[in-house]
């Protein structure tokens, strides 16, 4: 699978995160706009493609973000002179890089039978449970995606809010976006008093499962799901640069 699929699933969960927080996306020579609506710089970016008018497509992003007072993220996923040239002048720092896996679908060898009960967000209160519990994986208050909690979260079959329960609480949660023939899974998180317990897996695992025509699953690892994801057999096909501006 190209490494442009991979960029491509990540775009596509950007949009759609756009869509229910009824922000905006925006498809420019150069790459994509998105401004959720939700503050802070990890919700509004400018994904780069490779190698086109990327010079343009920076200057129109900042004066954008400026417009709507509202701080942003610059991602590249290769090498950019231009994008690096561009945060140099606004003085921000390149964060470390995080690396984009993928593997075949299907199960990476028995999950085995675990305790946690795996199932697919189907109306608001489980949606509020799953906001609920990516706040305390992440460490923001609920609140701040308030927007995504309306029933337009659940008109586009692409995008899956996926639950573990113990106990009838949720503890672990994964969210999957279908996009052509990838399934990405993203927002995967276990709270912190169950962790160390193959939860991280199995929901993953269920997010790839629930799209069973897809070929390829996608997903970006932080450093600690780095030898978890490899163990599932994915591999490592790219790395993002990003830096944070405003």
């Amino acid at each position: 699978m190209s490494v442009e699929a991979s960029h491509a699933n990540h775009r596509a969960y950007w949009r759609q995160l756009a869509r229910i927080c009824g922000g905006e996306s925006v498809e420019t020579p150069g790459g994509l706009l998105v401004r959720t609506g939700v503050p802070g710089p990890g919700w509004n970016l400018l994904q780069l493609e490779a190698g086109v008018a990327q010079e343009a497509a920076l200057e129109q992003a900042g004066k954008y973000f400026a417009g709507h007072g509202t701080a942003w993220r610059l991602y590249a996923g290769e090498e950019s002179a231009a994008a690096e040239a561009f945060a140099a002048r606004l003085g921000a720092v390149a964060k470390p890089r995080y690396p984009i896996l993928n593997r075949p679908c299907g199960p990476a060898g028995d999950p085995g039978e675990g305790e946690l009960e795996l199932s697919t967000a189907g109306d608001l209160t489980e949606l509020r449970e799953f906001l609920d519990c990516a706040g305390s994986v992440y460490g923001f208050d609920p609140a701040l995606l308030g927007p995504m909690v309306h029933a337009g979260a659940f008109d586009d079959p692409a995008l899956r809010f996926h639950l573990g329960r113990v106990g009838g609480r949720v503890v672990a949660i994964s969210l999957g976006v279908r996009h052509e023939d990838t399934v990405g899974i993203y927002f995967v998180g276990v709270r912190e008093d169950h962790r160390r317990r193959g939860f991280g897996r199995l929901v993953t695992e269920h997010a790839i499962g629930a799209e069973p025509d897809a070929t390829t699953a996608v997903l970006q690892a932080t450093p600690a799901g780095l030898p978890v994801y490899r163990d599932m057999g994915f591999t490592i096909v790219a790395e993002y640069r990003y830096w944070n501006v405003g």
